[in-house]
């Protein structure tokens, strides 16, 4: 009997600990997404970028593209499901070119649809990506871009 409540409490502590570290997300703070419009058009005029969906079908064996540290195969999920949960546009942006070997990028802007429900599924997923890397989500405001960055594809993406 004691055997058992040891291991019952030792699985309910291993279990918050996950909730904890892994899947609990703070809260947005109100107005964090303000400038989001303004700092992703700014990157989109100053640096380079293409449709990602295209961008990261174009991956091959000698000429990888890849989001991030994810494989080609996970940043190929990545934007499918940026565009299954509504994106209007998803753009790769700040290429990073290795000769010989391909191409990466830790930045992707996604253009966000008008309709709400749409939008707090986006705002959701980048809740989770910004969980990731260490970032707080950022609120809904209205803003017409969401900002990715740096971020790693949480197990449950």
């Amino acid at each position: 009997m004691k055997r058992f409540a040891w291991s019952a409490f030792g699985m309910m502590a291993c279990l918050a600990l996950v909730w904890f570290f892994f899947i609990r997300i703070p809260p947005a703070e109100p107005g964090s997404g303000r400038g989001a419009d303004a700092f992703c058009l700014d990157l989109l005029a100053k640096k380079s970028h293409r449709e990602a969906l295209s961008w990261v079908s174009e991956s091959n064996a000698g000429d990888f593209r890849t989001v991030g540290e994810q494989s080609p195969a996970e940043s190929l999920k990545i934007v499918k499901r940026l565009y299954t949960n509504g994106a209007k546009k998803v753009w790769a942006v700040d290429l990073e070119i290795y000769p010989g070997e391909g191409q990466s990028t830790n930045i992707l802007i996604v253009e966000l649809p008008d309709q709400k429900e749409l939008r707090a599924n986006l705002f959701l997923l980048e809740a989770r990506c910004a969980a990731s890397g260490g970032f707080d989500p950022v609120s809904d405001d209205g803003q017409h871009y969401m900002f990715l960055y740096k971020f790693k594809l949480p197990l449950h993406f």
